[in-house]
């Protein structure tokens, strides 16, 4: 019996996790963010938003108003889907690819977005110094995941932009996921971050023009949505989810 990973018809299906950033290894999961569709009453009242987590399934869906206020917002999780390679994109009934239509990975990296991923290696830090009960197997996989955060700082400072892959230091990360690290060399190389961070040059927020095209970006997906789309089914994900898993395994 096919799993059921969202009850909506999709617009918009990606992998995304350790798949998408080059991490993977056999036993990893397969974490899929879905944008789902609206239908045409929730689009006239005002109430096609939705973010929901299914982590028995690690799939993450949302609304396309949900996709857009997060990218406004800064969430760097989201940025990859406009640096994110084609074979990771499971469905797309237009939305990524007119969403993403004149607008650059570079003009979306802002310090808003970069000061969510400092956070977030923060927050997984100090869990990683006072949770004592954390099984090696874990506490390494969330070493990992703070380096990977402070090094994709390091190079979308550099860059200009939120990196999906980042190859500069992916086998160091893939390293720590699989042996471990210090805290303590941790620690020192989140305050360096931060600092460099802090001293950055980087706006704060997405700028006015790049915001105006955005907002026309979506005005237009979503007078799609609403006048023809029906995007794809639940049996479509699973059938290309399917074709995912098998890929992985040849």
């Amino acid at each position: 019996m096919a799993t059921e990973l969202t009850t909506s018809n999709v617009l918009t299906a990606w992998v995304g996790g350790s798949h998408a950033h080059g991490l993977a290894t056999a036993d990893s999961d397969i974490d899929v963010r879905v944008i789902v569709m609206p239908t045409r009453e929730q689009i006239l009242l005002n109430s096609a938003s939705m973010l929901e987590e299914n982590k028995s399934h690690d799939v993450l869906s949302m609304m396309p108003i949900n996709f857009y206020e997060g990218l406004i917002g800064g969430n760097f999780n989201l940025l990859e889907a406009f640096s994110i390679n084609s074979k990771y994109v499971l469905l797309d009934d237009f939305f990524l690819s007119n969403i993403k239509y004149g607008i650059t990975p570079e003009s979306l990296l802002t310090k808003k977005a970069l000061s969510f991923a400092l956070d977030n290696a923060r927050k997984v830090l100090k869990k990683l110094r006072n949770n004592h009960s954390l099984s090696v197997v874990r506490a390494n996989k969330f070493s990992g995941e703070v380096l990977r955060l402070l090094t994709n700082i390091e190079v979308a400072l550099e860059n200009g932009y939120w990196p999906t892959v980042n190859y500069v230091n992916l086998d160091e990360v893939a390293s720590v996921r699989s042996e471990g690290i210090s805290i303590g060399y941790l620690e020192k190389k989140y305050f360096s971050v931060e600092a460099a961070f802090e001293a950055s040059s980087l706006p704060e927020v997405i700028s006015v023009p790049v915001l105006g095209k955005l907002k026309d970006n979506y005005i237009h997906v979503m007078t799609r949505v609403y006048e023809q789309s029906s995007g794809y089914t639940q049996e479509d994900l699973n059938s290309r989810l399917a074709a995912f898993k098998k890929g992985l395994s040849e």
